[in-house]
């Protein structure tokens, strides 16, 4: 039977004069003998389950007419149920994620500083960030920093134009030039083998150099590079500094990491950057930059800072206080190595310098 109990069991009830549970029982009472009479005499005869079906439908539209519609109430309670619990395991298990990286094992230690052991990121990303803030927050700065590098990749290899990029990021980010090399400092390389027994240090050179680039969004960006080779290694690097794009952008500085062989090919054998870290000269004060590090193509790569207001005012700090970056990689062979590179009497210069301008 296809009867709608409900409406006709309402507009009986609607019609009472004078409205009492004895009224309302008794139109129920022969409205239900009525059907239990109807589904009887029905040809052909209804079987138990039809009957007892139909009589709980019955009984559902008086509790209907009476309590009002307590099983819509009951299911919007029950959806909003669900969405809790379903909030709470992604945030148990985001913890639980965020508990196995910090537990992960640190490699052995060099014998000499820098210490090649780095703290994963995640033990010092905002401590007082909810967890469910931390994901969303890295994956907004993962969209911006993939956005970026597709952006540059695709405008590298002719396939947009600039005033497309302009939209995303100044084109002159993806310039070279500047001002000339100051003198060069030291670089110690530390490479481990696959087998992870132990590290070897190599030497090499870098040069610090500031320089402005055009914005068109505003006015000329300060840009600190460091240019940066290992010859034993074969291994030449190019890093620049850059303050984020905007007051509401997702980041607060850009790391462009460019890796080249000598003949400037780029190193596709690089297959991550695992983090940025900061440290004194002698291998004290040691604070891992807070950011998400991406691989916008063969031999690039690019670190973004983190903009929530805890990481983003440690990464200042970071910044303006340590005078060593050592910058842990990783190869296509499952070999690692850490690059070492002090700031150095022109890095402080040029630091100080662009430190100044991103804060105006």
């Amino acid at each position: 039977m296809k009867v709608d109990h409900f409406a006709s069991l309402l507009r009986a009830v609607a019609s009472l004069e004078q409205t009492s549970y004895e009224a309302r029982g008794a139109i129920y009472d022969r409205a239900q003998s009525d059907l239990v009479e109807h589904l009887e005499a029905a040809v052909p005869p209804c079987s138990e389950a039809d009957i007892d079906r139909e009589l709980l439908a019955f009984r559902a539209a008086v509790r209907r007419v009476e309590f009002g519609d307590i099983d819509e109430q009951e299911r919007q309670a029950r959806q909003e149920r669900q969405a809790r619990e379903a909030r709470d395991a992604i945030a148990e298990r985001a913890q639980y994620l965020a508990s196995r990286r910090a537990a992960r094992p640190m490699p052995p230690e060099l014998p000499e500083p820098p210490s090649p052991p780095l703290p994963a990121v995640v033990e010092l990303m905002g401590r007082r960030r909810s967890v469910i803030g931390r994901v969303a927050g890295r994956v907004v700065l993962a969209v911006v920093l993939v956005a970026l590098g597709l952006a540059g990749y695709a405008y590298d290899a002719g396939q947009i134009d600039a005033s497309m990029l302009n939209r995303i990021a100044p084109v002159a980010w993806l310039a070279q030039g500047g001002s000339a090399p100051e003198r060069t400092e030291a670089v110690a390389y530390y490479e481990q083998a696959v087998s992870g027994t132990s590290w070897r240090e190599l030497a090499g050179r870098a040069s610090w150099r500031a320089r402005s680039e055009n914005n068109s969004i505003g006015p000329r960006w300060p840009v600190l590079t460091l240019d940066l080779r290992v010859p034993e290694r074969g291994l030449a690097m190019t890093m620049s500094i850059r303050r984020g794009a905007g007051e509401d952008t997702a980041m607060t500085h850009l790391f462009e990491l460019m890796f080249s062989s000598p003949r400037d090919a780029p190193n596709d054998a690089i297959t991550e950057v695992k983090s940025i870290v900061m440290k004194q000269e002698d291998g004290s004060g040691n604070r891992v930059l807070a950011g998400l590090s991406i691989k916008a193509a063969p031999g690039l790569f690019l670190f973004g800072l983190s903009a929530e207001k805890d990481d983003a005012w440690r990464n200042a700090q970071a910044l303006r206080a340590l005078s060593r970056f050592d910058i842990p990689i990783s190869f296509a062979d499952g070999s690692s190595a850490i690059i070492s590179v002090s700031k150095g009497a022109s890095g402080e210069r040029a630091f100080a310098q662009a430190l100044a301008d991103w804060a105006r």
